[in-house]
């Protein structure tokens, strides 16, 4: 059996994953990845279904890759991004200045 290339994005992207002792501004390079968007409570049964959903897809995509001899690579961990939607527009501010989605 061929050894497959072995990809750990953590360590690929070590810049933007790495802990630091304090605040830092980190240029993430553009990625592509599996995401949702939505509103409602974290705690709730949607939240959960969503987050099952897209692990489900994310191992996979992680195992067809494998098995077709193309990558091998660990299912990174669960990102979040939050923030209070703009009352009149009803789009979610993304933190930075100026921007809604």
């Amino acid at each position: 059996m061929t050894e497959l290339p072995r990809t750990d994005f953590k360590k690929t992207y070590r810049q933007v994953y790495a802990a630091r002792a304090t605040p830092t501004l980190v240029d993430v390079p553009e990625l592509t990845m599996l995401a949702v968007d939505g509103v409602g409570d974290p705690e709730g049964p949607a939240y959960r279904q969503v987050v099952e959903a897209l692990y489900g897809v994310a191992y996979t995509l992680r195992f067809g890759l494998k098995n077709a001899g193309v990558l091998e690579y660990p299912v990174m961990p669960l990102e979040g991004s939050g923030g209070a939607r703009d009352c009149g527009t009803g789009r979610r501010r993304t933190g930075r200045p100026g921007t809604t989605r």
